[in-house]
């Protein structure tokens, strides 16, 4: 017979998990819809300025359609990440500040 889970009904997510989640993942679409068309629009417009061929003209407008998809999904992402609340910074050390004290050094006021 298995022990019950300690966590069973407990949420899978802390707020700031979620609230990311929401927040990422709206933006993440916005930014492939953007990028998409700007780069579908600036890949036509450069495969008419240089070439003569339709399909030259298709093949660069698919290009910058993909290329624009992956720019606005990067940008979208980066846009989403925030910085944490005020004490609540990762660290590799417990007490950063005092764990390293060639990080710091006494100030002292020369007075002439």
């Amino acid at each position: 017979m298995s022990k019950p889970d300690p966590d069973f009904g407990q949420p899978l997510e802390t707020p700031e998990q979620e609230r990311f989640h929401k927040r990422i993942g709206s933006r993440l679409v916005v930014g492939a819809a953007v990028g998409l068309m700007s780069g579908l629009v600036l890949g036509a417009a450069v495969g008419l300025w240089w070439f003569d061929r339709v399909s030259a003209v298709a093949a660069s407008a698919i290009a910058g359609s993909i290329f624009g998809l992956a720019v606005g999904m990067l940008v979208a992402g980066y846009s989403a990440l925030e910085s944490p609340d005020p004490g609540k910074e990762p660290s590799d050390t417990e007490r950063p500040i005092v764990d390293r004290p060639e990080a710091t050094r006494e100030e002292h006021d020369d007075q002439v």
